[in-house]
């Protein structure tokens, strides 16, 4: 299965192609506009979303695996947009109340919203039942809940790979959004500056977790990109405000950082049920809206024990809305959206190896319902890689 990256590259020579995108997102797009603006007007917004995504394609940003954010984003604005126009009919009925002229006629545009449709029917025929496929999605897809539940047997499956003395390696690369968004939201409109800064910080995890852990922030830190004409008073203001990365080596015996875990829930493994349901409702009671985010930090790393991790891949396949999104060998790109509230939009994508269970990578985005503000399109507030390899030796 092609990643929207390469379906989106490919439809610049071959048009048709863009269609697997609309497949691909037609019911996460579709749910997130109906959730805002109602079944009736939201199918004409799907349409619109679609159309604008294929004609600004060759502005899609390749380096993102998945489209749902930008296409999201395309949706916030287009919703934003109607709710402004909306307001303005209104205004205009009420000046006119006592007149039969309107002022603008609520069908203006009708002949261009019917091109529009027809452009997308060419390229989607799906199109033509787009309000029986935007209905929030009640469950995870098929395909996204086989993944998952993979990952879960591979994690029981496995058999520790470390031998006495050994370290598991784990590089983690983080790319961070940051504006000058009064409210720390990086997407919040009224921001006007950022930047991107890319990360690299290494753990070693002993094979006995009671020996020294060490993590090593010595690898690179770069700026990726400088966004708005304030990006670099802003990058100079965030560095001299906050607190300097050292870059060296340091030891934690058994793990523990400024007298907490590395590992978050390891005070909790012996107490969560390794029952999927019970699991993920702690979740749920635990981070309303950021269940996913909760489950998936089980099985980043690699830390907590293999029944765990198992149940909260299979917590994960519970979750509604997952889809599959790319696959390349064992690995698989499933992404997911949830409304955390006042407006927001939680996004994430991760990347499983089904055969070993292990969590390869992790974006996620929260849009706002005001605009991506400063932000590129479908560019994620955090992504996070991972690669780990068994190593005889800490630095």
């Amino acid at each position: 299965m092609s990643t929207d990256n390469e379906i989106i590259a490919r439809s610049l020579e071959e048009p048709g192609a863009f269609s697997e995108i609309f497949e691909r997102h037609i019911r996460p797009v579709g749910a997130y506009i109906r959730r805002r603006v109602g079944a009736d007007d939201g199918d004409d917004l799907v349409s619109e979303t679609f159309l604008v995504a294929f004609r600004r394609r060759s502005s899609f940003d390749g380096r993102n695996a998945s489209a749902l954010p930008w296409l999201l984003g395309i949706a916030t604005r287009l919703v934003k947009s109607h709710r402004a126009a909306e307001a303005r009919q209104w205004q205009a009925f009420e000046a006119s109340s006592g007149s039969t002229q309107l002022g603008e006629h609520p069908h203006a545009g009708a002949d261009e919203q019917m091109d529009a449709e027809a452009a997308l029917r060419a390229l989607a025929p799906r199109i033509a039942a787009v309000g029986s496929v935007i209905a929030p999605v009640e469950a995870p897809s098929a395909a996204a809940a086989e993944v998952l539940e993979d990952a879960a047997r591979s994690v029981l499956a496995g058999d520790s790979l470390l031998e006495a003395g050994q370290y598991t390696r784990i590089d983690v690369t983080t790319e961070l959004l940051v504006t000058n968004a009064a409210n720390g939201v990086p997407r919040d409109p009224g921001a006007d500056a950022g930047f991107i800064e890319r990360v690299t910080t290494v753990y070693y995890v002993p094979a006995n977790r009671d020996d020294d852990w060490f993590i090593d922030t010595t690898g690179p830190r770069e700026i990726v990109d400088m966004i708005g004409e304030g990006a670099e008073e802003l990058f100079d203001r965030v560095r001299e405000g906050g607190e300097t990365r050292a870059d060296l080596v340091e030891s934690y015996p058994g793990g523990i950082q400024g007298g907490a875990p590395i590992d978050p829930y390891r005070d909790h493994y012996d107490t969560l049920s390794r029952d999927p349901e019970r699991l993920l409702d702690w979740a749920r009671g635990a981070a309303p809206g950021y269940e996913s985010k909760m489950l998936m930090d089980l099985v980043w790393l690699d830390l907590a024990p293999k029944n765990l991790r198992s149940a909260a891949y299979q917590a994960l396949a519970l979750l509604p809305g997952f889809s599959v999104v790319g696959t390349d060998g064992d690995l698989t790109t499933l992404e997911r959206s949830d409304d955390i509230g006042d407006g927001e939009t939680l996004i994430a994508t991760l990347v499983v190896d089904t055969a070993s269970g292990q969590l390869r990578a992790y974006t996620s985005s929260v849009l706002q319902a005001g605009g991506d503000g400063i932000a590129p399109e479908g560019v994620p507030d955090m992504r996070m890689t991972f690669t780990s390899t068994v190593v005889d030796e800490a630095p």
